[in-house]
């Protein structure tokens, strides 16, 4: 079928059309072609009303044909090689033996709401690569509380700090006092920090409690926090790097407070924002098992940016969640790897609001010539004229 011609065709048959796509494809990302035309954008809350015979489909005004035709390519299972879908069933193996754990942690979490995707670059590297050496996973893990923590008057707010402390440190107790019934070893309160920020003290809470746990399963290689070590204030966030010799990948599990996405925030490359949702309160992935792989392939979620980078061969990084340093930084250590991983896309600096363009145009120069495609004498000028 020649997609271009699918606005000119009867609604029944655009919609039927839409729905097979959606066998194949994840919804969320058919969204970036298709609109639906009779539900108002904001008011997507009131589907349930319509029909689903009723539900009409046309082609985005921005619809790009070679990003379809790449779409369609890249992410269609049934398409993949078969050294792919080894790829995927490896990566299921390491995804599972984590939820696993999860799953027993949260017989006797007593506090937290816990949402787990899996992200990071090895999603891109199984998608773009056709023989990708994939020995590393990371999982962002994002806490909230449980909603009769608040029903008990637990605010997490300035004016009851010390009351709420008081409240989650009985809460620890309950929980060690949980792990004692079921023979686990309990809690070691000594290293949970004493401070009076709440977050602080559950993300230490939750932080100790998980790599206990995970103690059983896995060897902890490394325990490391994310977040700047001068400015405690907002140490929310730390990370667990696990590893099992049964499993081909080591992961890192990164774990932070859903308030402050602090994992998300370091995917600076645009082609590395892809994620899949693993377990969350409308999502198992785990608990049918059935087409496993193909339910895991289709679940993977793509940023819009990833559509345009991909189809004009751009490295795209955003640079406005990023102080100078950080940037610098990432040009200088990071970005070579992912170069060397994809020597045929280019570097794309952007910025709305925080770093001028005078300032990226220099990085780029600079990129430039650390790449040696140019050494004329007016990429050395622009260079000392571009202004930081």
């Amino acid at each position: 079928m020649n997609i271009q011609n699918f606005n000119q065709l009867p609604q029944k048959e655009r919609l039927k059309i839409f729905l097979d796509l959606k066998q194949k494809f994840n919804e969320e990302n058919l969204n970036y072609f298709f609109k639906q035309v009779n539900i108002p954008e904001n008011r997507r809350d009131l589907e349930y009303l319509v029909p689903e015979s009723e539900l009409d489909y046309l082609l985005s005004s921005e619809f790009n044909h070679s990003e379809w035709e790449k779409f369609i390519k890249l992410f269609d299972y049934d398409n993949i090689s078969s050294n792919k879908k080894e790829i995927v069933n490896s990566i299921i193996c390491s995804a599972e033996a984590l939820i696993n754990s999860i799953s027993d942690f949260n017989k006797y979490n007593n506090c937290f709401i816990i949402d787990i995707k899996l992200t990071g670059s090895a999603l891109t590297d199984l998608i773009l690569l056709d023989n990708s050496n994939i020995v590393h996973l990371d999982f962002a893990l994002q806490y909230g509380y449980k909603p009769y923590l608040s029903k008990n008057g637990f605010a997490y707010d300035k004016r009851n700090e010390k009351r709420d402390y008081v409240f989650l440190i009985n809460e620890i107790q309950k929980e060690n006092d949980s792990l004692q019934k079921i023979g686990k070893p309990i809690l070691d309160l000594s290293k949970i920090s004493n401070e009076i920020n709440l977050h602080i003290l559950a993300k230490d809470f939750l932080f100790h409690s998980i790599s206990q746990h995970f103690n059983q399963n896995f060897f902890i290689e490394v325990l490391t926090d994310i977040s700047k070590q001068e400015n405690p204030a907002t140490n929310f966030a730390k990370t667990i790097n696990l590893k099992n010799e049964k499993l081909k990948h080591s992961l890192g599990l990164h774990i932070s407070p859903k308030f402050m996405s602090a994992y998300e925030k370091k995917t600076d490359f645009s082609i590395l924002g892809l994620t899949v949702n693993i377990l969350n309160k409308e999502i198992d992935l785990f608990e049918d098992k059935k087409n496993i792989k193909n339910k895991f392939f289709k679940s993977i979620i793509i940023p819009d940016y990833f559509h345009t980078d991909i189809s004009k061969s751009k490295i795209t990084f955003d640079t406005e969640a990023f102080t100078k340093k950080e940037i610098e930084h990432i040009l200088d250590y990071d970005y070579p790897m992912v170069k060397s991983k994809y020597p045929n896309f280019e570097l794309k600096l952007v910025s709305r609001f925080t770093h001028s363009k005078d300032y990226l145009n220099k990085l780029m120069i600079k990129e430039e010539l650390k790449s040696g495609l140019s050494h004329n004498n007016n990429t050395d000028k622009n260079y000392k004229k571009a202004k930081i």
